[in-house]
Formats: structure tokens, sequence, C-alpha cells
């Protein structure tokens, strides 16, 4: 069923969080601020449904399909058919 895979990809686009590099200190920086170290090496976004997990990369290329033991990422696992996990790794 197509329609059943094009849904999951809709509510995952754009969930990978967009760095932002600081260049100055704000005056703000603890009250409006989240700061978190930006790791080095490959993004990507992990994402279960369906009874089957994907990576991908930043630009939104298949990097790998599996089945995991996250919520609904395999037979094993398997929650609600709507229900789906997802990581911004």
């Amino acid at each position: 069923d197509t329609d059943a895979a094009v849904k999951p990809k809709r509510k995952k686009r754009n969930l990978l969080m967009k760095h932002e590099l600081l260049e100055e200190i704000p005056t703000d920086l603890r009250e409006e601020w989240v700061c978190m170290p930006i790791p080095e090496g490959q993004r990507c976004l992990v994402a279960s449904s369906n009874q089957q997990t994907i990576a991908k990369s930043e630009t939104g290329e298949l990097l790998e399909k599996f089945r995991s033991y996250l919520p609904n990422g395999s037979h094993s696992s398997s929650d609600k058919k709507e229900s789906y996990c997802v990581f911004d790794c």
C-alpha cells in the first residue's frame, strides 16, 4: 500500500534540529537559549513505524532500512499501527 508508506514521511519531515554557531554570547543566554554541543560525524534521522526502522541523512537520503526494538520498529515490537518513534542522531 503506497499511501501507508507516504504518510510517515510527511510526519517526519524537518525533524532534525538545525544547528547555529554561537559567535557571540547573548546577554539572555541562561533564560532564553538552549545550547548543545555539535558532535562530529554524520548526522541522521532514525525513525520506526509500520514494523520497520529507517535511517536517513540530513538531506533525506535513505541510509539503512532494518528491524529494531524501537516502538513499532519490528513485528516483535509492534504497538498501534499509527505509532512511531523518531531520533535525531
